[in-house]
């Protein structure tokens, strides 16, 4: 994860010490730091990925129990 990734979270997280909420104010603190939405965009594609990933060993894993099974 790199590092600029791992600040953002902690950014966000320390936001919350001053608004618990995700409210226009919550985003108001944590957009101060520069990197915060290149952050997300990255942090939602990892986990776009990581989904995908999922689903197509899960996929993988079923049509060799099949074929095991037939």
């Amino acid at each position: 994860m790199p590092e600029w990734v791992i600040d953002a979270v902690l950014v966000h997280e320390l936001a919350h010490l001053q608004e618990v909420g995700h409210t226009p104010r919550f985003y108001e603190i944590a957009d101060r730091f520069e990197q915060q939405e290149e952050s997300a965009v990255f942090l939602e594609a990892t986990r776009w990925a990581s989904d995908f990933e999922s689903k197509r060993a899960t996929s993988t894993s079923t049509r060799l129990t099949n074929r095991v099974s037939a």
